[in-house]
């Protein structure tokens, strides 16, 4: 008679992962949030999606999920796809960082961060629990 093994867990087969929901609906949110400012009357000096991918490619050396090539990460619709082994800590810090430069890039800094207000308060925790602080990433420079 012979044995049949077992397979792992077919999750090993890939080491792609979901990032927390939390995590994902509150940088949704984020992304919603400077759509909505940069698309504003007219605010931004380009369309908001071809923005955001420059500035994901400007970061995809350190972010290589960000490439916008890549296809790990794509925002449409108001919402996010990530599929890629970058942790929830990476994910937050290198959306973060984008969301910042690009505001920045725009010269856009502090109206943005008046705009943010209610968004820093609601997830300031859940991404300090990430290592993150939301403030230094997105202070006015």
């Amino acid at each position: 008679m012979s044995k049949i093994s077992v397979e792992p867990k077919e999750a090993r087969e890939t080491s792609k992962r979901e990032p927390a929901p939390e995590v994902l609906g509150a940088l949704e949110e984020l992304l919603v949030l400077l759509e909505s400012f940069l698309t504003s009357n007219q605010i931004a000096k380009g369309d908001f999606n071809t923005l955001l991918k420059k500035k994901f490619l400007d970061l995809a050396d350190e972010y290589t999920f960000l490439d916008p090539f890549a296809g790990e990460f794509q925002y449409s619709g108001r919402k996010i796809r990530f599929a890629s082994e970058a942790k929830d800590a990476e994910l937050a810090k290198g959306l973060l960082v984008a969301v910042s430069g690009l505001v920045r890039d725009q010269g856009l800094s502090a109206p943005f961060k008046s705009r943010l207000e209610g968004w820093l308060q609601k997830h300031r925790k859940r991404f300090l629990s990430l290592g993150i602080s939301v403030d230094s990433l997105l202070t006015v420079q």
